[in-house]
């Protein structure tokens, strides 16, 4: 049997509940969708149990999700082509001041940057 891990497991709860607040869902609704009972999502929502490969599907396929982002929180295609948009739209100047202001906002949060 695997070892559970409780950060793993409560980061994937966090990433589930705020993909369900988000689609604007009660739990149980959510947990309807995704074909799993109430009390068992709620668990899992609440990270008390882990969700394994077959209820991880289910919530992603239900809430239209990756299970890339649920597992590690990865940006999704979907971000990353609304952030580019975004940012089509500024000017050399502009692009450079949001650059500075994503940079301090990572080293604020306590990040490294990732090289250039």
């Amino acid at each position: 049997m695997a070892k559970r891990n409780p950060e793993l497991t409560m980061s994937i709860a966090k990433r589930i509940a705020a993909r369900r607040i988000e689609l604007k869902l009660t739990q149980e609704r959510a947990a309807d969708l995704a074909g799993l009972s109430r009390p068992f999502y709620a668990c899992i929502e609440r990270g008390e149990k882990g969700v394994g490969a077959d209820s991880l599907l289910k919530i992603c396929t239900a809430f239209e999700i990756s299970a890339d982002y649920l597992l590690t929180g990865a940006m999704q295609p979907s971000e990353r082509q609304y952030i580019n948009k975004l940012v089509s739209q500024l000017n050399e100047e502009q692009r450079k001041s949001a650059l500075a202001i994503m940079e301090n906002l990572l080293l604020a949060c306590g990040y490294e940057l990732p090289e250039k």
